[in-house]
């Protein structure tokens, strides 16, 4: 299944993957090394088992997937369409760049949504998260849910492996942290998901 693609951003996966070679050149105990082998497939297991359980993609999503993947990314970079190569674990019918012109916007137009879902590029994590809540992006009752929280695990290893961008999704974990307008869960699946909601929406249905 699809476990590999997705247990690279486990820092326990890669440390086990790390220890396995180790337990090889130093001509360990293979009893330690098939110890280990277990460990790491019951992690895989985890993740197929999740994998099976949930929905299949739907058709219009398999074919983002699919001219995302196969899109020439890096010709539009060299033409001058994009600024830099998007990965294509990022997934977009279009690029548009920094999302805070397009909330404010949507904000003048009084828009309001009950879900919104933060997953663009992570410097501007604290930027948007401020600009939907000081804007009134969010719907009464609403709820924010943000993606990469536990960026390939950065935030809680301390591994410092995807630099800036790692460090930025822990600014941004301590800023919501201490955000005492609202109510926060981390769901530690995958690459991290958090969960937001106003105080003020959560109270009054007490």
């Amino acid at each position: 299944m699809a476990s590999e693609k997705f247990m690279i951003l486990d820092p326990a996966y890669r440390k086990l993957q790390k220890l396995k070679e180790l337990v090889r050149k130093e001509n360990a105990s293979s009893k330690v090394s098939a110890e280990i082998d277990e460990v790491i497939d019951l992690l895989k297991a985890r993740y197929d088992y999740c994998e099976g359980i949930t929905s299949d993609s739907s058709k219009d999503l398999q074919q983002l997937m699919h001219s995302t993947f196969h899109h020439q990314w890096q010709n539009d970079h060299a033409e001058g369409k994009l600024s830099r190569v998007p990965s294509t674990m990022m997934m977009s019918g279009k690029l548009e760049g920094p999302a805070k012109s397009s909330l404010e916007i949507l904000a003048k137009k009084k828009e309001q949504f009950d879900i919104i879902f933060i997953d663009a590029d992570k410097k501007g994590y604290i930027i948007y998260y401020k600009t939907i809540l000081d804007l009134g992006l969010l719907a009464p009752k609403g709820t924010i849910l943000v993606d990469n929280v536990l960026f390939h695990g950065d935030p809680y290893s301390k591994e410092g492996r995807t630099g800036e961008i790692g460090q930025s999704i822990i600014n941004f974990n301590e800023m919501v942290r201490k955000d005492d307008r609202v109510h926060k869960i981390m769901v530690p699946i995958r690459d991290g998901l958090m969960i937001i909601r106003r105080k003020e929406d959560v109270d009054r249905q007490k």
